[in-house]
């Protein structure tokens, strides 16, 4: 333990406050060196282009670990977490077995040409062909270690049993004699020893470097820990086309292919794996001696005690790790209307293959989660039946999911005398896998470890269906011919304005009260859909009288109970199955500008945002079993006016 820090303290229950000093002092470095050049040649109807470049990107970062540790409160013992931290009970207590840096190493190579070709007075084709050299991210000094699934020895696992007065039982998970006295050896525990860690798990001769190595000696990648693929080459074809030979109908279409590695989050989290490193974790520890086990009814600890487990390991799966990949396409046609007026119509898409996402690839089988609960009591034996006994997690990191974009986009521009207009209207579908961390970015958990990326895969949360905006600018016609006072003082004012009106983004909806996420981790679940979603975006009335948004009915939503009990299974609504509200949101502004002298001028001017002061909501309550599960939350900010002046010089 780290005596210099404070230890992180987090109170889980009924006070849900924390302490928490983000790993202690923060020492983060990051260096990117580069080469390019680049060539231009036009030579008759073709214009090249040609380039290389050469990019290095170092970084030193620490661990993003805890070795001044962190205790946990949940209210074991009293039932309230902060009396629990008062009396020094803590639930749960980790801490890493160093501090230290990484120093991570990531090099791109790039080669393109290009032909911007006019074929003739009608036709110009784009063509371009570019090659990306990105091998993974490594670690320079190749303190890095990866968990293997073939590597994995079940000889060599944790072992667990129940032990009454000295004599153990293969099964349980206890290690004391009946007065709660620790034992280190006893019949029937052959090869295991208690270590000061972890007092109440025996362990095999090894089991924190079990399924772990430096590198995987097949692929001969010291340091990046999976293979690199170098087969990155990316053709981009665009043309424009003059359908009718006027110059007032144009064709414009376009694909591309295009590379990214996983910059080096899937690096980071590995980085204290137990092989250089190690954080492991007890439950039912003193505040003042995390050493010290705490069995305040005097009880054996027995298979009703949660097991302590290794570390939680994170590993890059090597047979599915190739580059995240985007395919973009579109097509579309301009038509000129009138000499200042255009009016486009589109079709654009993306494909992403190969995508990041992360999978506990540890929990128990799906089959016998069910006995693990009492009720909705969970008795804490999952730990017994993980496939790699002695890890907490085994967090799969892996480039598999897919994601998709598809939209219909119209737009209008035009100047007609007083008035500049530009309007557009997108009607889009965003797929994805956007998991736990609902932002779609690498290294989020998937919710289902059984399913995986597939039991997350729905709207994105970035997709509005519906997105229509407006925006203008008109100069007011009035005292134009005027002069003298009343033209400087009342003419030339202008209104503009931008206006939108689009659908919500869609909301993930989850579920309250004990679940199979007390036995399963680095999961979530969500409710099963019984019948149509209605929005009735109609008034209610809380129990204190207060009214509120029923956004969508809740009646259609229920919890699918696990056999025998009532705890939550993972639910078939889809993810991201509910959409939240949309705005209609009208702000204006009325301005003139003073022209003091030739070079100084002064703006006056007055905005409003949500003029009309409609109501637009923006939160919901989505968690089935809440008493306002299904009412709006929270809004956007009402009507505002602002009056400003400015001075141009």
């Amino acid at each position: 333990m780290n005596a210099n820090v404070l230890p992180i303290v987090t109170l889980g229950g009924k006070t849900g406050a924390s302490f928490n000093n983000n790993w202690g002092a923060w020492d983060n470095t990051a260096d990117d060196y580069q080469i390019r050049d680049d060539v231009s040649w036009s030579k008759g109807p073709h214009q090249f282009k040609f380039g290389f470049s050469w990019a290095n990107f170092r970084k030193l970062q620490p661990l993003q670990d805890s070795p001044e540790g962190s205790f946990s409160f949940g209210g074991n013992f009293t039932g309230y977490d902060f009396a629990d931290f008062l009396l020094g009970l803590a639930s749960g207590y980790s801490e890493a077995a160093l501090e230290d840096s990484r120093q991570w190493n990531s090099v791109t190579w790039g080669i393109y040409g290009e032909d911007n070709w006019r074929v003739n007075n009608r036709l110009t084709l784009n063509l371009g062909l570019r090659w990306e050299g990105l091998p993974h991210t490594d670690e320079v000094n190749n303190q890095m270690s990866n968990f293997y699934f073939g590597l994995w020895d079940a000889a060599g696992a944790a072992s667990a049993f129940n032990v009454v007065d000295g004599v153990a039982t293969p099964g349980g998970i206890g290690f004391a004699n009946s007065n709660g006295t620790q034992i280190c050896s006893g019949a029937g525990i052959p090869n295991s020893t208690c270590t000061g860690a972890n007092p109440y798990l025996a362990v095999g001769p090894n089991p924190a470097l079990n399924g772990l190595l430096s590198y995987d000696n097949g692929l001969k990648q010291t340091g990046s820990l999976v293979a690199n693929h170098w087969d990155t080459i990316a053709p981009r074809v665009g043309l424009a086309y003059d359908l009718t030979g006027r110059g007032k109908t144009i064709l414009r279409a376009g694909f591309g292919m295009f590379f990214e590695r996983i910059q080096g989050n899937d690096m980071y989290q590995s980085g204290a794996n137990n092989l250089f490193g190690g954080n492991p974790s007890v439950s039912n520890v003193s505040l003042s001696d995390p050493h010290i086990g705490i069995d305040q009814n005097n009880v054996v600890l027995s298979t009703t005690t949660l097991p302590v487990t290794v570390n939680p390991i994170s590993m890059l799966n090597s047979d599915l790790y190739d580059i995240p990949t985007s395919y973009q396409y579109s097509a579309g046609v301009e038509q000129q209307l009138s000499k200042n007026t255009v009016l486009s119509v589109a079709y654009v898409g993306n494909a992403g293959r190969h995508e990041s996402e992360r999978t506990d690839a540890d929990a128990p089988p799906f089959a016998i989660v069910p006995s693990l609960f009492s009720g909705t009591s969970y008795n804490g034996e999952a730990n017994l039946y993980k496939p790699y006994l002695g890890y907490s997690s085994v967090l799969v990191a892996q480039n598999d999911s897919n994601s998709s974009y598809n939209s219909l986009q119209l737009s209008l521009r035009s100047q007609f005398r007083d008035l500049t207009l530009q309007a557009a209207y997108t009607f889009a579908h965003a797929f994805d896998p956007t998991l736990n961390n609902g932002d779609g970015g690498d290294f989020d958990n998937t919710s289902n470890p059984y399913l995986g990326w597939r039991y997350d895969y729905g709207p994105a949360q970035i997709n509005r269906q519906n997105v229509f905006f407006v925006d203008f600018v008109y100069n007011l016609p009035f005292f134009r011919g005027s002069t003298g006072f009343v033209q400087a003082a009342l003419g030339g004012w202008k209104v503009a304005g931008i206006i939108t009106a689009e659908t919500g983004v869609p909301l993930n909806l989850g579920v309250s009260g004990a679940n199979i996420c007390s036995a399963v981790p680095s999961c979530s679940v969500r409710p099963d859909l019984t019948g149509s979603i209605h929005y009735p975006g109609s008034p209610a009335t809380l129990s204190n009288g207060h009214g509120t948004i029923q956004w969508f009915d809740p009646s259609s939503f229920s919890i699918n109970d696990l056999a025998g009990t009532s705890v939550a299974t993972f639910g078939n609504l889809q993810h991201d199955g509910v959409w939240g509200p949309g705005r209609d949101n009208w702000n204006l502004s009325m301005f003139k500008t003073f022209a003091i002298t030739e070079r100084l001028h002064f703006e006056l001017r007055a905005d409003t945002f949500n003029i009309w002061n409609h109501p637009q909501m923006n939160g919901v309550d989505t968690t089935v079993g809440d008493t306002n599960f299904g009412m709006a939350n929270s809004a956007w900010t009402p009507r505002e006016f602002q009056i400003g002046a400015k001075l141009e010089f």
